[in-house]
């Protein structure tokens, strides 16, 4: 799973052009794994969501996946 996260990121990370102006896009990658994290859409989007907060409020995190230690995190 860290592999798909990171050529996520390979894809968002990249600095493009919009009309002739150079914009750099970054971005965090919250995921999820069905069913290790989850047997329902509805759980597994929850669960990505917090693991993409963490991912936001870390310092250099790219991307977290979701372990279910960070859910004491949230309660």
């Amino acid at each position: 799973m860290s592999r798909l996260c990171k050529k996520v990121l390979l894809g968002l990370n990249q600095q493009i052009v919009i009309q002739g102006n150079e914009v750099y896009v970054e971005g965090r990658v919250g995921c999820s794994e069905f069913p290790r994290h989850g047997a329902t859409e509805p759980l597994l989007i929850k669960n990505s969501e917090i693991a993409l907060e963490r991912a936001i409020s870390s310092q250099g995190l790219e991307y977290e996946i979701f372990e279910r230690l960070n859910l004491d995190q949230y309660r």
